[in-house]
């Protein structure tokens, strides 16, 4: 994002966190510019929250958002969901997530392929944090059922492969886990992460 000015961006959304706490601020940046207003979401997992001391540590101070209250907000705009059951919230997150995974699969989108490449360059990135954040960013502590899932993959994680030309596969010879990474260590780190989650399948 450095060195760009892309007019209008009212919203910064980063699904993932950057490997740097001076990316942060320049993916923030693109938005809110010439007297503009604008707003960042950031996510995190819940393992992940002292990445916010981290910020807080340069003069940043995300204020946090209930994921609660954000569900029931979804709710109210959703007649079906309006007054059914005590766990209101979870049914909305997993009708959230059924309609994300219903779009994934739907072939006319092409949307698989490129799900599943977002997978594998996302855990391969989380491998990359170096520094004081390393001990924030354990690769080791993915679940990686958990993240496939919130790229809205079917998949068990053991059979999402990415071949040497970036091409996903199914399970098969002449692929590889998470492409061509320099570094052989952060890829035995994924390797035994994939290692234990080979039994998990999702419906």
């Amino acid at each position: 994002a450095r060195g760009l000015d892309l007019p209008n961006i009212d919203w910064i959304v980063q699904y993932d966190p950057p490997l740097e706490i001076s990316d942060y601020v320049h993916r923030v940046g693109r938005t809110a510019r010439k007297g503009k207003k604008g707003s960042a979401v950031l996510f995190l997992m819940p393992s992940e929250i002292e990445y916010l001391e981290a910020l807080g540590k340069h003069g940043l101070r995300p204020a946090a958002l209930s994921l609660k209250e954000t569900f029931l907000a979804c709710a109210g705009k959703h007649q079906q969901l309006k007054h059914r059951g005590a766990n209101l919230e979870e049914e909305v997150a997993v009708n959230i997530q059924q309609r994300l995974q219903c779009a994934v699969q739907n072939k006319a989108l092409d949307l698989v392929t490129k799900a599943r490449a977002a997978f594998q360059g996302s855990v391969r990135a989380y491998a990359t944090h170096a520094g004081p954040e390393k001990s924030i960013f354990k690769v080791r502590g993915l679940h990686l059922g958990h993240v496939a899932r919130s790229f809205a993959l079917k998949d068990a994680p053991s059979k999402v492969r990415v071949t040497k030309k970036g091409k996903v596969k199914g399970k098969g010879s002449g692929s590889r886990w998470l492409g061509d990474s320099k570094s052989n260590d952060d890829q035995m780190k994924v390797k035994s992460s994939v290692k234990n989650m080979q039994m998990a399948e999702f419906m």
